[in-house]
């Protein structure tokens, strides 16, 4: 006998959410643009304010829009709040978990290296170079290291003007936060810990010379030898 999964009738509501998000899209409505009130939108949908209520509340569940005080339903910024939350979670999962965020990091901050190198500003450039020598002073602070590490690979994704690709390394940040430490735990003397601040520089005059191609080769030499390491036991681990 085939099972039969019985099918979900669409309620008014979720009809009407799904409206009012294929008009904001097809509109362009950026954020900050408010929608028509609830009355109106009720009007137009033929459809009660509650309705209209419930369909807005499903926005603003989905993240699209928030309900402010004397304006009504505003589009929302971006966030990536959602993708932060999945990836800290993920990270539960321990060590599997912790080298699949480092391979999805690697294919997004390759991909941001190379564009910062054609894109960067000079005031870009400088922030970078700054945090560099700052990293620098610290190579034995694990914690203080790991800050100024995801520091300087926002400033990276910033300057590839690319707002998508930051919103989705932001979104990684806290949990690539953990990862960095966990490796930044694993070294064992001043060698490794001078090569990881080294391959940082390199990184960061390749970008200052506008070379996306070295940009990319340095991003991804530090994220393999950074993966690399992850994948060793503790005891052969030689630093992220």
């Amino acid at each position: 006998m085939i099972e039969i999964t019985k099918l979900k009738r669409e309620t008014l509501a979720e009809k009407a959410a799904e409206e009012l998000a294929e008009i904001i899209q097809r509109r362009g409505m950026m954020p900050g643009d408010v929608l028509p009130s609830q009355g109106d939108l009720a009007d137009q949908f033929g459809v009660s304010r509650t309705v209209i209520r419930e369909a807005i509340q499903a926005l603003v569940g989905r993240g699209l829009v928030e309900v402010v005080n004397g304006k009504g339903a505003v589009i929302r910024p971006l966030h990536n709040e959602a993708l932060s939350a999945f990836f800290q979670h993920s990270l539960l999962a321990k060590q599997p978990a912790i080298l699949e965020l480092m391979e999805v990091r690697r294919g997004l901050e390759v991909q941001s290296a190379m564009l910062a190198a054609q894109r960067r500003a000079d005031a870009q450039l400088t922030e970078m170079q700054a945090l560099v020598r700052e990293m620098g002073a610290c190579l034995n602070e694990a914690e203080r290291y790991a800050e100024l590490d995801l520091k300087l690979h926002l400033a990276i994704a910033r300057a590839s003007h690319n707002t998508m690709l930051l919103h989705m390394i932001e979104s990684i940040r806290e949990s690539a936060k953990i990862a960095i430490q966990v490796g930044l735990l694993r070294q064992t003397n001043d060698r490794d810990r001078q090569r990881i601040q080294t391959e940082h520089a390199l990184l960061v005059e390749a970008i200052g010379q506008h070379n996306a191609l070295a940009a990319q080769h340095a991003m991804e030499k530090h994220f393999d030898d950074a993966m690399m390491a992850l994948a060793k036991p503790v005891t052969e681990a030689t630093g992220i």
